[in-house]
């Protein structure tokens, strides 16, 4: 019988433990969730604000690389900084779409640009030198093994390798396509990922139409 009533004084012993570690839990986590919230919103806001200005001053005059996906592998690519002729990519084969080859092309490039087929769904055709190439014909060349051999010799002489032809092909299919639609627009729509995605990018995204129109004024 004692050895019962000292098994229930342990058991009661407990139970009042229990009951003052929830109780002291609960006023702590009544206190902590909101400031933590609290905490997180004000560093996030600081962070957007960093992450928005930083865009701002960087993105138009950075140096921004153009890729070209298709079919998950790189098809052409240029570079562009500022207001200054755009760079040609003569040679593609170190440029892969993988995390680890991108963080590698940030070193020289304040950001990635990939652009997808469907960029150009409102293009019919593109004209290169004094020639319409259609944009069936235009996907063929960057398919293509040897895409040189897919234009007029008059054509063909203007680039030196096969991918300076892929890559000018993409330089002016992509520029007929922004003064169609702009980057943002390519963006929001899915049409084009900028790498690497920041917060301030993400909530571009997001937000509704109407008032990115008043940001971006």
């Amino acid at each position: 019988m004692a050895s019962l009533l000292g098994w229930l004084f342990i058991l009661l012993i407990v139970a009042l433990v229990i009951a003052i570690v929830l109780t002291v839990l609960e006023k702590i986590t009544k206190f902590t969730i909101p400031v933590l919230i609290i905490a997180l919103l004000v560093v996030g806001a600081f962070y957007f604000i960093y992450d928005t200005a930083d865009l701002q001053q960087k993105f138009e005059t950075g140096n921004k690389l153009f890729l070209l996906e298709l079919d998950d592998s790189v098809a052409g690519a240029f570079s562009i900084k500022g207001n200054q002729e755009p760079v040609i990519i003569d040679d593609l084969s170190s440029y892969t779409l993988k995390p680890e080859q991108l963080d590698l092309l940030l070193d020289s490039h304040y950001k990635i640009i990939i652009v997808h087929w469907s960029a150009f769904d409102d293009i019919n055709s593109i004209t290169v030198g004094d020639i319409a190439v259609l944009k069936q014909d235009a996907k063929g060349i960057f398919k293509s093994i040897s895409p040189k051999s897919l234009l007029t010799p008059q054509l063909a002489a203007l680039f030196p390798t096969e991918d300076s032809a892929r890559s000018s092909l993409f330089n002016l299919m992509f520029g007929a396509a922004y003064q169609k639609t702009g980057l943002i627009e390519m963006y929001r729509a899915g049409d084009v990922d900028i790498y690497p995605e920041t917060m301030g990018l993400k909530v571009i995204k997001l937000i509704p139409e109407f008032v990115l129109k008043k940001l971006v004024k």
